[in-house]
């Protein structure tokens, strides 16, 4: 799969090459500058994910840029292709305005990329469920630390997240971007949530030791749902959590995945009449699992598509489901754009690093 992305960067690097470089004639400098960058940009995907740890953080947010700038030129260059289908003029200025309007852009996608979340609140009406009045749920996704990953940013989050007063916390997947031994103790200020955590693990985790992160976690008391169910009470509310891990994929076999949800739910449907909210990482799932009488699933996985023309190939690997509050079945599902961001794409681009918070009542 990783060298399948590397050859279709490649690809999209020559197209850029010769529609766009080649054509625009560009003075010998900058010719060969963006020749490097954007050829840079080809291997960024594959250079983070297989050493990206072992960088420095100025390199890997370098590299991240080069690989945006290639796709935005991409996409410049496949609308200037077309536009000369239709109009017959000189199109120097439009190469021009690129060369300057795309890096910028690129700027500012990475600049929002490291903004801190913002908290977003959705409110839900949930009637006619057992023992249930009110919940107060927070969702934190995708915060993918790593070695750079400041440990204030970290307690501010947490920080954040008290400040809501939330019954509950989930955690819908690909916390981690490195093994325990190197980054475990950026996870330490989790010890001053001031409620209980209920995680899954998303594809993330399982590039990084998946056992020894289990094992971690459970060392911090934060609760993981694999393939499994619990029972919430309080005085407001008495809830069914479930948990689906697909493991890294989800696309790879199907028809498998589709058992393993019918499995869960024979397994852990516990009260017939509660209120059911489903924690899993990949948004697709939400096909198979909206017709199981579920009032909320909460997924995380796709970044709110980072940036247009990323974004519309994001929504087509997961199903249509992109960011946001999505309706079917009589099913509740949001996708969160996530707290924070992989390393190997740092990008926002209408989309923001969010921390949700559920009022449901």
């Amino acid at each position: 799969m990783l060298a399948l992305i590397t050859l279709f960067l490649g690809a999209l690097f020559f197209y850029v090459k010769i529609h766009f470089l080649n054509i625009c004639k560009l003075p010998l400098f900058f010719n060969i500058l963006f020749t490097i960058l954007l050829f840079l940009g080809i291997f960024n995907i594959h250079i983070t994910l297989i050493i990206g740890h072992k960088l420095s953080f100025f390199l890997v947010l370098f590299l991240s840029a080069c690989n945006l700038l290639l796709i935005y030129f991409f996409a410049s260059t496949l609308f200037i292709d077309i536009l000369k289908f239709f109009l017959k003029c000189d199109f120097k200025y439009i190469y021009l305005f690129f060369l300057i309007a795309l890096p910028i852009l690129s700027s500012i996608a990475v600049y929002n990329a490291f903004k801190f979340p913002e908290v977003k609140t959705i409110k839900l009406e949930a009637n006619n469920f057992e023992n249930f009045n009110k919940l107060n749920l927070v969702q934190l996704s995708d915060l993918h630390i790593t070695k750079h990953t400041k440990e204030s940013r970290i307690k501010k989050i947490v920080e954040t997240v008290n400040k809501l007063n939330p019954d509950i916390i989930v955690i819908t997947g690909d916390s981690v971007d490195d093994s325990p031994e190197i980054i475990s103790e950026k996870f330490l200020p989790f010890k001053d949530f001031k409620a209980p955590i209920y995680m899954v693990f998303g594809n993330h985790e399982y590039y990084h030791n998946p056992d020894a992160w289990h094992e971690y976690f459970k060392s911090l008391n934060i609760n993981l749902l694999e393939n499994d169910s619990v029972i919430l009470e309080d005085k407001d509310y008495k809830i069914n959590l479930l948990g689906i891990d697909f493991g890294p994929m989800y696309n790879d076999k199907l028809e498998e995945k589709n058992k393993l949800i019918d499995k869960v739910f024979e397994k852990n449907h516990a009260v017939d009449n509660s209120l059911k909210i489903v924690l899993t990482h990949h948004p697709k799932a939400f096909n198979k699992i909206s017709v199981k009488d579920v009032f909320l699933v909460l997924s995380g996985h796709t970044h709110g598509g980072m940036t247009f023309p990323i974004s519309t190939i994001t929504k087509f690997f997961n199903g249509g489901y992109l960011k946001g509050l999505y309706h079917k079945n009589h099913s509740h599902l949001y996708v969160t754009s996530g707290t924070s961001l992989w390393s190997g794409m740092m990008a926002r681009i209408g989309c923001k690093n969010e921390i949700v918070k559920f009022e449901i009542k």
